[in-house]
């Protein structure tokens, strides 16, 4: 899935990230900065130093981008 808007690099975002406690899976927010975008998915990083890749679908899911028609 392609997107309409191009995401600056160093942009703050917040978004849910999955995390596993006790054995359940929980879900939480979670501020992350922009390190680059790849036409089909956002590499971000946490404070802590984590990376982790979001999809555009993810995003568009989120309301931060919008598909390209």
């Amino acid at each position: 899935m392609l997107v309409n808007e191009r995401i600056p690099e160093g942009t703050y975002l917040t978004v849910e990230v999955k995390e596993e406690k006790g054995g359940r899976i929980c879900t939480s927010r979670r501020q992350a900065r922009v390190i680059r975008q790849y036409p089909h998915h956002v590499l971000m990083r946490q404070e802590g130093g984590y990376r982790f890749c979001v999809t555009n679908a993810e995003l568009m899911q989120n309301g931060i981008v919008t598909q390209r028609s």
